[in-house]
């Protein structure tokens, strides 16, 4: 599971959360990543944005990114190529976008 944080947007990097959840009646956070961690973080340069909302594309996830407050603003959605192939944490600065 990808969580997408609208803010803070830190030095204009935006930051996604990964969990792996449980298979059973709780979505409890499951110990699964390296030094028995429950996330991990992905930060990207979303050129001061932040993240409205994420969308999975086999195994791209498309992140529509914008305004970190209730402000009318430009939006932009980025491509994170193999998101689900992703083996450690990210720092991104390069993707593919699109602009609205």
């Amino acid at each position: 599971m990808f969580i997408g944080l609208r803010g803070p947007v830190l030095r204009g990097w935006a930051v996604i959360i990964e969990l792996e959840v449980g298979n059973g009646p709780s979505v409890e956070p499951q110990p699964t990543f390296p030094g028995g961690r429950r996330y991990r973080k992905h930060f990207f340069d979303l050129r001061g944005l932040g993240v409205r909302d994420l969308c999975r594309h086999q195994n791209d996830l498309l992140v529509l990114a914008g305004p970190t407050m209730k402000l009318d603003g430009r939006t932009t959605v980025f491509r994170w190529r193999a998101a689900l192939m992703s083996d450690g944490e990210a720092m991104r600065t390069q993707y593919a976008v699109r602009k609205r």
